[in-house]
Protein backbone atom coordinates (compact mmCIF):
# COMPACT_ATOMS: atom_id res chain seq x y z
CA UNK A 1 0.00 0.00 0.00
CA UNK A 2 1.52 3.21 -1.08
CA UNK A 3 1.69 6.11 1.80
CA UNK A 4 1.16 9.48 0.84
CA UNK A 5 4.23 11.21 -0.23
CA UNK A 6 5.56 7.69 -1.30
CA UNK A 7 6.02 7.86 -5.41
CA UNK A 8 6.61 4.20 -5.11
CA UNK A 9 6.95 3.19 -9.05
CA UNK A 10 6.33 5.80 -10.38
CA UNK A 11 8.73 8.16 -12.88
CA UNK A 12 8.45 11.74 -14.45
CA UNK A 13 6.84 11.68 -17.89
CA UNK A 14 10.05 12.91 -19.29
CA UNK A 15 12.57 10.22 -18.39
CA UNK A 16 8.96 7.93 -19.15
CA UNK A 17 8.96 8.91 -22.53
CA UNK A 18 12.30 8.50 -23.53
CA UNK A 19 13.14 4.88 -22.30
CA UNK A 20 9.97 4.13 -24.38
CA UNK A 21 11.69 5.52 -27.24
CA UNK A 22 15.60 5.26 -26.35
CA UNK A 23 16.16 2.47 -24.04
CA UNK A 24 17.24 2.57 -20.32
CA UNK A 25 19.15 6.53 -19.47
CA UNK A 26 22.70 6.10 -17.73
CA UNK A 27 23.05 6.79 -14.26
CA UNK A 28 25.05 9.50 -14.84
CA UNK A 29 22.67 11.75 -17.31
CA UNK A 30 19.05 13.05 -17.08
CA UNK A 31 16.32 14.23 -19.29
CA UNK A 32 16.10 17.78 -20.54
CA UNK A 33 13.34 19.83 -22.43
CA UNK A 34 15.15 21.37 -25.11
CA UNK A 35 12.37 23.93 -25.55
CA UNK A 36 12.77 24.63 -22.00
CA UNK A 37 8.72 24.14 -21.95
CA UNK A 38 7.98 20.96 -19.08
CA UNK A 39 4.65 20.18 -20.58
CA UNK A 40 6.22 19.59 -24.03
CA UNK A 41 7.00 15.74 -24.11
CA UNK A 42 7.72 15.45 -27.58
CA UNK A 43 10.31 12.78 -28.02
CA UNK A 44 12.00 15.64 -30.73
CA UNK A 45 12.08 17.89 -27.72
CA UNK A 46 13.62 15.48 -24.88
CA UNK A 47 17.52 15.13 -24.80
CA UNK A 48 19.19 12.61 -22.79
CA UNK A 49 22.76 14.90 -21.31
CA UNK A 50 24.95 13.92 -18.99
CA UNK A 51 24.32 15.58 -15.29
CA UNK A 52 27.60 17.66 -15.34
CA UNK A 53 26.28 19.56 -18.40
CA UNK A 54 23.65 20.94 -16.46
CA UNK A 55 25.80 22.63 -14.54
CA UNK A 56 27.51 24.39 -17.21
CA UNK A 57 24.28 24.94 -19.20
CA UNK A 58 22.61 26.44 -15.94
CA UNK A 59 25.66 28.82 -15.17
CA UNK A 60 26.08 29.92 -18.53
CA UNK A 61 22.25 31.01 -18.79
CA UNK A 62 21.94 28.58 -21.73
CA UNK A 63 18.77 26.78 -21.23
CA UNK A 64 16.48 28.27 -23.59
CA UNK A 65 13.44 28.71 -24.78
CA UNK A 66 14.98 27.77 -28.47
CA UNK A 67 15.60 23.98 -29.51
CA UNK A 68 18.51 24.97 -31.78
CA UNK A 69 20.19 27.35 -29.00
CA UNK A 70 20.05 24.96 -26.33
CA UNK A 71 21.69 22.05 -28.42
CA UNK A 72 24.50 24.58 -29.80
CA UNK A 73 24.84 24.85 -25.97
CA UNK A 74 25.02 21.31 -25.50
CA UNK A 75 27.43 20.46 -28.33
CA UNK A 76 29.60 23.79 -26.61
CA UNK A 77 29.56 21.33 -23.34
CA UNK A 78 30.45 18.31 -25.30
CA UNK A 79 33.76 19.92 -27.03
CA UNK A 80 34.27 21.28 -24.17
CA UNK A 81 35.03 18.29 -22.03
CA UNK A 82 36.12 16.46 -24.87
CA UNK A 83 39.72 19.21 -24.62
CA UNK A 84 39.89 18.63 -21.06
CA UNK A 85 39.68 15.04 -21.15
CA UNK A 86 42.56 15.08 -24.07
CA UNK A 87 44.94 17.11 -22.26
Amino acid sequence: KLQPGNRGNWIKKSRYSWELHNGKIPKDCTIIHLDSDKSNFDIDNLCCIPKTFCGLLAQNNWFSGSKEKTLAAIKWCELNYAMKISK
